[in-house]
């Protein structure tokens, strides 16, 4: 089974599933941070639901009548792991905004160590194909590699970054070069990881590019 393959129980509905009048509180939101970190912190295989259920409180066919499977679980807690980051992207303004979302990107992580936690364990565990997160990484990579070597491509193309870059290759290198980091920060503590990441940007960057724009492609990040 993929992670494609899970449901919410409360949105498609479940055999036996009790009237909304006497239906339980809400606690869909309370149920993913606790997955996140259960999951961040022993994987998903070792996570159970009924374990989980237990440390909310609830009883297991309480929990089935939010998710109604660990898979459908997961597929929420990454989701919303994604939704949550994609805050610290900015509409871009210049030719380089899509490039330098990487570091703003960075930036909101540093700031948000529990989601890149729960991201670095899953990427890891999902290495095998059988695992229910695999095809998300797998689509997650391929919709990220093909973003960013299109935009190194147009910028490459208007003059904006080195002549002899090869696109695909430097979208795979940034990309190696930020998971990598953030591994390393799991065993080593702070790894500078949005100051690498700018600095392998900068290197990216054509030397005609007045400076003075560089700067004003950083003060517009947003707020962490």
């Amino acid at each position: 089974m993929t992670i494609a393959c899970g449901r919410s129980a409360r949105a498609e509905g479940r055999a036996g599933e009790p009237p909304a009048a006497t239906a339980p509180a809400d606690r869909t939101d309370e149920i993913i941070d606790a997955a996140a970190r259960a999951f961040a912190r022993q994987g998903f295989q070792a996570t159970s639901l009924r374990g989980l259920a237990g440390d909310l409180d609830l009883t297991h066919g309480t929990l089935l009548y939010y998710f109604d499977s660990k898979e459908a679980l997961l597929e929420a807690v990454l989701n919303r792991r994604d939704r949550q980051a994609d805050t610290a992207y900015i509409t871009p303004v210049t030719s380089y905004d899509k490039v330098y979302n990487v570091y703003r990107r960075a930036l909101h992580n540093e700031a948000h160590p529990e989601p890149v936690a729960l991201y670095s364990a899953m990427l890891c565990e999902a290495t095998d194909p059988g695992h229910p997160a695999h095809a998300f990484f797998a689509t997650r990579y391929t919709r990220v590699l093909d973003t960013l070597s299109t935009e190194i491509a147009s910028l490459q193309q208007r003059g904006f970054l080195h002549p002899g870059l090869d696109p695909e290759t430097e979208a795979a290198l940034l990309t190696a070069l930020w998971d990598g980091l953030q591994l390393h920060a799991r065993y080593l503590g702070d790894a500078g990881i949005p100051e690498r990441l700018l600095r392998h940007l900068d290197n990216l960057i054509a030397d005609s590019v007045p400076t003075d724009r560089r700067s004003d492609l950083l003060t517009r990040a947003p707020a962490v």
